[in-house]
Formats: C-alpha cells, sequence, structure tokens
C-alpha cells in the first residue's frame, strides 16, 4: 500500500517553505540534471525515468531553496534546450551538477561540448539511493538548511510528491530526488 507508506522514510515537515517575495534574483543559482532521454523507456523496467532539471538559489550567509525547475519525458536535443532556455532565466547561474553514471555521462559530454554553461560532472561514488537521500539530503531540509519556495510550480509539486512517496525501493519515480540531490 504505497499511500500508507507515504512519509514513513522522507517526512513532509521535513520541507520547510522558503517566502518566494525573500528571494532575490542577485543571489548565485544552481542547477542539478537527472538525464534521462525518452527513449529510455525501452529499457528500464519501470515505466521509464524522466529528465528532472532543478532550479536552486543559495541564501548569502548559509542555506538553498529548491525555486523551480523541469520534470518531462523528453528528447535528448529537447533536454540540451531546456538546460541552455532554463539557464538563461538566471543570469548568476554558477554551477550546474549533472549526474555522470548510465546515459547521464553521454548528456555531460555533450553539454561540455556544446554549450559554454557550468557544467560539473556528479557521482554518487557508491552511495546508495537511501544514503543519499536519507543521510545526505533530507537533513538539510529537515534542519532548515535547504528550503523549498512556496510558490507552487508543477515541478516543486512534483518533488514534494516524489520526497513523501519515496520509499526505499524502484517502485515509485525519484527523478526530481535526484535532480535536487545533484543540485
Amino acid at each position: 500500500n504505497l499511500e500508507a507508506a507515504k512519509g514513513i522514510h522522507l517526512k513532509r515537515e521535513w520541507l520547510h517553505k522558503y517566502p518566494s517575495e525573500k528571494i532575490h534574483p542577485s543571489w548565485s543559482y544552481f542547477m542539478g540534471i537527472d538525464y534521462a532521454s525518452a527513449q529510455d523507456k525501452l529499457r528500464h523496467k519501470k515505466t521509464g525515468d524522466n529528465f528532472a532539471l532543478a532550479v536552486g538559489a543559495a541564501i548569502p550567509g548559509g542555506g538553498l531553496i529548491v525555486v523551480d525547475g523541469f520534470y518531462g519525458r523528453i528528447s535528448q536535443g529537447e533536454a540540451e534546450h531546456k538546460v541552455q532556455a532554463m539557464a538563461q532565466l538566471y543570469p548568476t547561474l554558477a554551477l550546474i551538477g549533472v549526474e555522470n553514471v548510465g546515459e547521464g555521462r553521454g548528456f555531460f559530454s555533450l553539454l561540455l561540448r556544446t554549450t559554454k554553461l557550468p557544467v560539473m560532472p556528479r557521482d554518487p561514488a557508491g552511495r546508495s539511493k537511501g544514503r543519499r537521500f536519507q543521510q545526505d539530503m533530507a537533513p538539510l531540509f529537515e534542519y532548515s538548511l535547504a528550503w523549498i519556495s512556496d510558490v507552487e510550480t508543477p515541478f516543486l509539486k512534483k518533488f514534494v510528491d516524489e520526497w513523501t512517496s519515496w520509499d526505499g525501493t524502484d517502485a515509485v519515480h525519484d527523478d526530481t530526488l535526484d535532480a535536487v540531490y545533484w543540485m
């Protein structure tokens, strides 16, 4: 019963909202990418992973706010254009962390070759998703070092849904969780 398991591993009350009117465009922005192309659906046991791109603003003095992002099943070309378009929205973009595993490795190389964006390869270095989500990322939200914007964008809604639904298995999607982690 997935509904009964919601919020057991990653609790909804750990996601604190940050007032969007206090987020300043001059702050440093960061992005994280969990790459998946539309063709991946043919190779995965699930219904296929989705491309996810998270955008965060660094709070001067410490902390990070997840402000928006993108989530969807798109082609590699569309993903490349989406990254470039989102990057243009944030002139103070400091860094884009790209998952450098599997298909993400090729996407990172593509962005490195075809853009001048500040991309950095991100590797889980043997950390399981359980460790990455529950031990590395969750405490940042739980203790208000990481926040989510109070503007309810489709990406943030999906992030909250994946956060509360994550059960430590491959039964549910975790693409936005990965993107926020890489951010």
